[in-house]
């Protein structure tokens, strides 16, 4: 499980959720989050009219919805209306933004996530006296896989090679091959393991 969540806004801006350096900027998830661990999986079946049981057809991965509480606050009632407005300034229903967890300082996953609707944001204490707010947030990542990027494996290849590629995970990867100008190379077709000869080139190249 991850120890730190945060938000990279629309605008680019860095925002520390939970954990490490968490409420920086004056906002912090609170004692709700729903819909970060599993993705929606649903499996679909059909069953016959005398058919004992059912037989399965396929798996449906709908888009991720993600509920979080969030809090605001601000030593005065200033700095609270400017977190405020900065806060709600990087969050649309037509831009993602990027929502992170990571278990320390080093590589990081991602959702890009963007608002379904803007929450009622009923005032439960006095905001104006307390200058704190709750936001009970409902967002929406379209694509519900966390995001990892690429890993880089870098060889110097002469002649014949053969490289074993392993999925730790549970969805589709595939590789991206680059090489250098002045040879003719051949690499083996993923679907039905054909060798196909690439032409020769004069510059740097990306399959």
């Amino acid at each position: 499980m991850a120890k730190n969540f945060g938000y990279i806004d629309i605008l680019g801006r860095p925002w520390h959720l939970y954990g490490f350096m968490e409420a920086a900027e004056n906002v912090a998830i609170l004692d709700k989050a729903s819909g970060l661990y599993l993705p929606p999986t649903e499996l679909v079946t059909s069953s016959g009219a005398w058919q004992i049981g059912s037989t399965p057809r396929k798996t449906i991965e709908d888009e991720r919805k993600v509920g979080l509480l969030i809090g605001t606050r601000g030593a005065t009632e200033d700095i609270h209306d400017e977190v405020e407005s900065a806060w709600w300034d990087g969050w649309s229903t037509e831009r993602a933004g990027r929502f992170t967890a990571s278990k320390g300082s080093g590589p990081y996953r991602w959702l890009d996530i963007r608002k379904s609707k803007n929450p009622p944001s009923e005032w439960s204490i006095a905001p104006d006296v307390n200058n704190f707010m709750e936001h009970d947030m409902e967002l929406v990542a379209c694509n519900p896989a966390w995001q990892a990027g690429m890993r880089e494996d870098e060889q110097v290849v002469s002649g014949q090679r053969i490289f074993e590629l392993t999925n730790p995970t549970d969805r589709p990867l595939w590789p991206i091959i680059l090489g250098t100008p002045g040879s003719t190379w051949e690499i083996q077709d993923g679907t039905t393991s054909r060798m196909v000869k690439m032409p020769a080139l004069n510059q740097n190249w990306k399959l």
